[in-house]
């Protein structure tokens, strides 16, 4: 029983900011994740605990999918507020602030344009921050294939952030 709680502890927010993102909707993403657990809760048992992540979000996906299908949800975006959390810790300067709104808004303006696979991708790689393989088995693509795509969508923010800020990358 403690460690089921352990994992809901460590698991809940990441699960409810992917549901969120896939489904648009703060109160059906809360929903999801309650039932995610649900459904580990009773597979307790016959469940590999070490890939207990993969399980998780392989379940809230197949969760928001099934909702996603019954409700025709529209309008996704990425939910940031991990990162503005990081970012607000070190900066507080309210030209900081708002320059960050202005990005954050930014970005979901780009990540609103790419396609549903990218948008789930930069979601479990760059806000969970979740590794490659586990992605990779979470979306049923190859590594190969999901680091591809990552770099693809990676330098696509990176190009349209150039362009809208006028400053450029340079890899160190």
């Amino acid at each position: 029983m403690d460690e089921y709680r352990n994992i809901v502890k460590e698991l809940k927010q990441g699960l409810f900011r992917y549901a969120r993102r896939l489904l648009g909707n703060y109160e059906d993403a809360e929903d999801i994740v309650q039932e995610a657990f649900i459904k580990i809760w009773y597979k307790w048992d016959t469940l590999d605990i070490s890939r207990i992540n993969y399980y998780a979000y392989f379940i809230t996906r197949n969760l928001c999918i099934d909702k996603l299908r019954s409700k025709q949800y529209r309008n996704k975006t990425v939910d940031l507020e991990k990162i503005d959390y990081e970012l607000v810790s070190h900066e507080k300067s309210p030209e900081h602030l708002t320059d960050l709104a202005y990005t954050k808004d930014y970005l979901n303006k780009i990540l609103s344009s790419f396609p549903e696979n990218w948008k789930t991708i930069f979601q479990l790689c760059d806000i969970e921050e979740l590794g490659y393989e586990e992605v990779s088995d979470i979306l049923k693509i190859n590594q190969s294939t999901l680091r591809v795509n990552l770099s693809r969508i990676r330098k696509r923010i990176r190009e349209e952030l150039e362009k809208k800020y006028g400053y450029v990358y340079e890899k160190q």
